[in-house]
């Protein structure tokens, strides 16, 4: 059999054990709460300058790839956007697709934006949802 000192390290290991797994199964188990993101808040996001110093912005940042002019690729890309309670552009994706190099390229000019005026509801900053439309014209 075991002696008094390996029986009292045995009970020992498996109380560090049943801890240890105590503590892996409550840090599995952290909430994570998504913010909540508005599209229609009571204040909405601004750009620096309004709506036409953002279409002045993107026209001077936005570069048409050599492969997609090529291509012959043209049309509007849709990007979706979250703008953060301090402004900050976050979440940048496609949601109308043209040709792979135009969607990169509108992703490129938004993920570069400077920061916007955040938009409120009942009077506080929040997370709102923003969709662009960039468009893409060889003007042929």
């Amino acid at each position: 059999m075991y002696t008094m000192n390996q029986t009292l390290f045995f009970r020992f290991l498996a109380v560090f054990f049943v801890q240890i797994c105590i503590s892996f199964s409550v840090f599995s188990q952290t909430d994570t709460v998504s913010p909540k993101v508005y599209e229609k808040p009571e204040v909405m996001v601004e750009f620096p300058g309004g709506t036409d110093a953002l279409i002045q912005h993107i026209s001077q940042e936005l570069t048409y790839p050599d492969q997609a002019q090529k291509d012959k690729a043209e049309g509007q890309v849709l990007v979706k956007f979250i703008v953060s309670p301090q402004g900050k552009v976050m979440d940048v994706s496609v949601m109308k697709r043209v040709h792979p190099q135009l969607d990169s390229a509108a992703i490129a000019v938004v993920r570069n934006l400077p920061h916007f005026k955040p938009g409120k509801q009942d009077g506080k900053p929040v997370f709102i949802q923003y969709v662009l439309p960039i468009n893409f014209s060889l003007g042929e």
